[in-house]
C-alpha cells in the first residue's frame, strides 16, 4: 500500500500549522478591534447609515467572544445531547462491520479508546462529522453515506471513519482551538485558508487509515445512489487533467478545495498509490465491459498524449 511507509507524525499537512497561526493571530486582532469599537467607537461611526449595521454585528461578536468559554462548553455538551436523542449509536450489536471497522482504525493508531460513532437521518448536514465534548470524542455519519449492504461500500466507510477520526487525532475539535478561531471559522472568506488546509489533512489520515478508499472521496460528487456506476479509472484520468488557471483562481475562493484537487493531492503525497488504483479499477471496467484506456500520472510532465487531450477539452 502507498501509505505503508508513512506514519502518523507526517500526515498533518506541511501548512497547517503555519496557517493555524496565522488564523489565530487574525482571529486575537479581530477581537481586540471589536472590543475597541464597542467601548471607543465615535459618534460619527455609530450614526453613519452604512456603517451603523456593521458595527452593530461587531459589537455582538465582541460580546459573544467575552461570554465564549462558558458558551461554547454549554454549546459542545448540548449538541452531543441532542445528537445521542436524534442518532443511532454503533455498536457490536448495532451495525458491527462498521463499528469494528472503526475499531481497527483505532488499532492502527495506537488509540485504546475509540471515539462513540453514531448515524443520523437529522442531526448533521455534513456526510460525517466529529466532535469532542467534556472529556468524550465522538463520529456522526449522515445516513445519506451509509450505504445498507455495508460490506459493498465498506472502502467508502474506512475512509470517511479515517478523516474523521484524523480530525480528532489533530486536535480540530478541542475546545480551546474553537475559542483561539472564534471569528475566523465563523466569517465567510476568512475562514478559507483554515478550512482548506484542514481539509487536506484530514484527506491525509483517511488516505493512511484507507488506502484502498479513494470513493471515499469521489462519493462527495456522485454521491451513494451513484457511486456504483461511477467509472472510478474515468474520473481519476479527469484528475491528472484538471489544472490551469482558471481553475486554480476558481479553487482559490472556495471553503474546500474540489475534490479533483484533494485526489492529486493524495497522489503527489504518496498517500495513495497510482499505478495501483488505475490497475485495480481497470481491472473492475474491464470485466463490466468498459473500453477505457489507461491514463498518465497526475504530474506535471504529463505525456504529449494526456496534453492533447487537455487541449481537446478546452476547444
Amino acid at each position: 500500500m502507498a501509505s505503508a511507509h508513512v506514519s502518523e507524525e507526517n500526515l498533518r499537512h506541511p501548512q497547517d500549522r503555519l496557517v493555524f497561526i496565522a488564523s489565530v493571530v487574525l482571529n486575537l486582532a479581530l477581537m481586540a478591534a471589536a472590543v475597541y469599537l464597542v467601548a471607543n467607537a465615535p459618534d460619527w461611526l455609530t450614526s453613519h447609515p452604512v456603517l451603523r449595521k456593521p458595527l452593530e454585528h461587531i459589537r455582538t461578536l465582541a460580546i459573544i467572544a467575552i461570554f465564549a468559554l462558558p458558551a461554547a462548553v454549554i454549546i459542545r455538551n448540548e449538541r452531543r445531547v441532542s445528537i445521542r436523542g436524534n442518532s443511532i449509536r454503533l455498536s457490536r450489536d448495532q451495525f458491527a462491520s462498521l463499528y469494528d471497522r472503526l475499531q481497527s482504525h483505532c488499532t492502527k493508531l495506537g488509540l485504546t479508546t475509540a471515539p462513540e460513532l453514531y448515524i443520523t437521518n437529522s442531526a448533521i448536514r455534513e456526510p460525517a462529522q466529529a466532535f469532542s465534548s467534556w472529556k468524550r470524542d465522538y463520529i456522526v455519519m449522515n445516513q445519506s453515506v451509509v450505504d445498507p449492504a455495508l460490506e459493498s461500500g465498506g472502502d467508502v466507510m474506512a475512509f470517511i471513519l479515517g478523516r474523521e477520526l484524523g480530525r480528532i487525532r489533530l486536535g480540530y475539535t478541542r475546545l480551546w482551538t474553537e475559542i483561539l478561531l472564534t471569528y475566523v471559522l465563523r466569517i465567510p472568506y476568512l475562514n478559507i485558508p483554515i478550512t482548506r488546509v484542514r481539509t487536506y489533512s484530514c484527506d491525509r489520515y483517511g488516505a493512511f487509515l484507507a488506502p484502498d478508499g479513494v470513493r471515499g472521496l469521489i462519493i462527495s460528487v456522485s454521491g451513494r445512489r451513484l457511486l456504483q456506476s461511477v467509472n472510478v479509472e474515468d474520473y481519476l484520468k479527469q484528475s491528472a487533467l484538471h489544472e490551469g488557471l482558471w481553475s486554480r483562481i476558481g479553487s482559490t475562493v472556495t471553503e474546500k478545495p474540489p475534490v479533483l484537487y484533494r485526489l492529486k493531492a493524495l497522489y503527489d503525497a504518496g498517500l495513495l498509490d497510482w499505478s495501483q488504483d488505475l490497475t485495480r479499477f481497470h481491472e473492475k471496467t474491464s470485466a463490466t465491459g468498459s473500453d477505457n484506456q489507461k491514463p498518465a500520472p497526475p504530474s506535471r510532465d504529463r505525456p504529449v498524449v494526456a496534453r492533447k487531450e487537455a487541449a481537446g477539452d478546452r476547444q
